[in-house]
């Protein structure tokens, strides 16, 4: 009993797996690996983002009462359009701005590796594409 092909479909076009050069299994692989990425990436966003509002909501609690005197430049923070002098800022306060500050740091870190994973996957995906032009596509039935 033969076995059946492992048939893989790239742009609409079904191939055996066991049928493609090497160039084109590693090109598949490297999409496979990158895909994954970009999706930890993007859990990873969403933890991130979700730590973010905590950090947020909780730091809205702690702002000072009053705002800073206008006219003032050096160590004023701003946080929805009000302007708050650091130094009236209570030690939970500051510590709730660096962790907004750090996540959205890291939120940053995060999107600029996103970007760059998305950028691999097409040049894997354009990669591919050639590789593959010598396949024959498979028919099924």
């Amino acid at each position: 009993m033969s076995e059946q092909p492992q048939l893989i479909t790239i742009d609409n076009q079904k191939y055996d797996l066991s049928e493609l050069s090497e160039e084109a299994r590693t090109q598949l692989l490297n999409i496979q690996v990158t895909e994954e990425h970009i999706r930890n990436l993007g859990n990873q966003l969403a933890i991130t983002q979700s730590g973010r509002n905590s950090y947020a909501e909780v730091l809205k609690q702690r702002l000072p009462e009053k705002e800073a005197p206008s006219g003032t430049e050096s160590d004023v923070v701003t946080i929805d359009e009000r302007r708050y002098l650091l130094e009236d800022f209570s030690e939970e306060g500051r510590q709730q701005l660096l962790n907004l500050r750090t996540a959205d740091a890291e939120l940053k870190r995060l999107k600029d590796q996103e970007a760059i994973a998305h950028t691999a996957r097409e040049s894997y995906g354009r990669a591919l594409a050639e590789a593959i032009k010598s396949a024959r596509p498979v028919t099924v039935q």
